[in-house]
């Protein structure tokens, strides 16, 4: 139990990294852009934790646990990862340009994409330097 703790947190560690410098830099920037009128006064950084604690432990539990990992090429691993953030942020973003009057597609297109690619790349992160 200690050991699947350490990885929640070491992977926790390294999507808050990837995706903090994402949401900094060019996806404020997009994200302000298309959907500025929904942002609130103040961000709520308890929320985004949670998230991410929970997104951790998912990806842990759920790909980063199974022991035939190790033996995947980094593809397989990455395709994935990739795999299950697409699907986990389509949740997200589909459900919103379901019921979101005025939803941009193009926010769910990059949000599902980088949802996905952001996935794959820390689970082959964590496959290479996370025991």
């Amino acid at each position: 139990m200690l050991l699947y703790l350490l990885r929640v947190l070491k992977i926790f560690l390294m999507f808050m990294f990837i995706d903090g410098a994402w949401l900094m830099g060019m996806g404020q920037r997009f994200y302000r852009h298309h959907l500025g009128y929904l942002f609130a006064d103040s961000f709520q950084y308890s929320w985004a934790i949670l998230f991410y604690l929970l997104y951790a432990a998912a990806v842990t539990y759920f790909i980063f646990m199974p022991s035939k990992l190790q033996s995947f090429s980094m593809t397989t691993i990455f395709l994935q990862g990739f795999f299950f953030g697409l699907v986990v942020y389509s949740a997200y973003d589909l459900t919103n340009q379901a019921t979101i009057k005025n939803w941009p597609l193009i926010v769910t297109i990059v949000d599902m994409l980088w949802g996905a690619t952001l996935t794959g790349i820390v689970v082959s992160l964590a496959s290479k330097f996370i025991k």
